[in-house]
């Protein structure tokens, strides 16, 4: 019903992504921090993190909300701000997110930039990588025209 309104009204509601939640709980965060240690907490690491969650399939299946939420809380469990934990506590609430489901994301956050940061991790090269694609993609083409 409310797709339907929203089309009547010719609205375009775009989904919400996890940047946009890190966003506005970093911000949230940033409002109750003494002034001092405003900087300490730094949103480029931040979405550094969310970036190298999403190089794997895994995290598409986590809602936006709960992925930004495991990022920071983890980032404050690991810079010791524990000035900080009350806030994620009631971000939790007000975003209704389990505790369960918010253990269950940080635990795949925390091996995923572990591995991100080994050595084991080969960082792809992206023009090698972009033409892999675009030979596969020319392959299947090549296919489909012969058929």
């Amino acid at each position: 019903m409310e797709k339907i309104v929203l089309e009547k009204m010719c609205w375009k509601v775009k989904a919400t992504t996890a940047f946009q939640f890190l966003q506005l709980y970093y911000s949230l965060l940033q409002e109750n921090m003494p002034r001092e240690r405003k900087s300490s907490l730094n949103f480029e690491r931040l979405e550094a993190q969310l970036k190298a969650c999403y190089c794997r399939i895994i995290f598409s299946k986590a809602k936006p909300s709960v992925l930004a939420l495991s990022i920071i809380a983890l980032e404050i469990q690991a810079q010791k701000y524990i000035e900080l934990t009350e806030g994620v506590e009631r971000l939790q609430k007000h975003s209704k997110i389990s505790g369960r489901d918010l253990t269950f994301w940080q635990e795949l956050v925390s091996k995923c930039l572990a591995e991100y940061s080994s050595n084991k991790c080969a960082k792809p090269n992206v023009q090698k990588l972009k033409w892999i694609v675009e030979m596969d993609c020319f392959r299947v083409y090549c296919k489909a025209t012969e058929a």
